[in-house]
């Protein structure tokens, strides 16, 4: 009969597999070496990667402030033209208000030399109406004739200054709606620039938060 041979163990099978104390440090060293590499080179690409972020912070800050004074100096600018368009406004509400006085003024003269121009013609036109040598040219006649002549180159006078103010009226009309509409426009510009200078400042993220942290 033959003698079966007891199994041999697995665990007893790995004996030939472990390591000696000798190869168990210089192991141990070597991952540890490995190990400080690794830590190191990870810290040296932190390193860059902080410094690409704070530099791209300090980039996207410059513009941003950048930008930011550019729109403070548009609204300042856009202020200055709004304090001048106001003040020629003025102006023009001024020249308009003594516009319309000069024309009430030279409508008040015209109906008041019409009247005595009509009186002399009046009387010029029964004179006229005399027969034959009752039609006489004396002082009289002459006198009426003259003033007549007078009045009527008065009122001409007054009636080409009147279209004159009459026509300057509506330039100064046309230039008011227009200075009221650029005031207008400009107050909004103001209001929109103001709005996107304060929306600069406050949505503009801090640098840890842009940086990641």
């Amino acid at each position: 009969m033959k003698t079966r041979r007891p199994p041999i163990h697995p665990f007893v099978s790995m004996i030939c597999r472990w390591s000696s104390p000798q190869e168990w440090v210089e192991f141990t060293r070597h991952r540890l070496f490995s190990a400080r590499d690794e830590l190191r080179s990870s810290a040296v690409l932190r390193d860059k990667i902080n410094s690409h972020l704070l530099n791209g912070y300090k980039d996207l800050r410059h513009q941003a402030d950048t930008v930011e004074s550019l729109l403070g100096q548009r609204v300042n600018e856009t202020n200055d033209s709004l304090y001048r368009l106001r003040k020629h406004l003025q102006l023009v509400i001024g020249d308009i208000a003594e516009a319309e006085k000069t024309i009430q003024f030279l409508k008040k003269e015209i109906l008041e030399k019409e009247a005595p121009l009509k009186k002399v013609q009046t009387r010029l036109h029964m004179r006229n109406e005399r027969p034959n040598v009752e039609l006489c040219e004396d002082k009289a006649q002459r006198g009426l004739i003259l003033e007549s002549r007078q009045l009527a180159a008065t009122i001409q006078v007054l009636q080409e200054q009147l279209a004159r103010a009459q026509a300057s009226l509506a330039n100064l009309q046309t230039t008011r709606r227009e200075l009221e509409r650029e005031i207008a426009v400009k107050e909004n510009t103001v209001t929109v620039d103001k709005g996107r200078v304060q929306s600069v400042r406050k949505r503009f993220p801090a640098q840890h938060k842009l940086m990641g942290y």
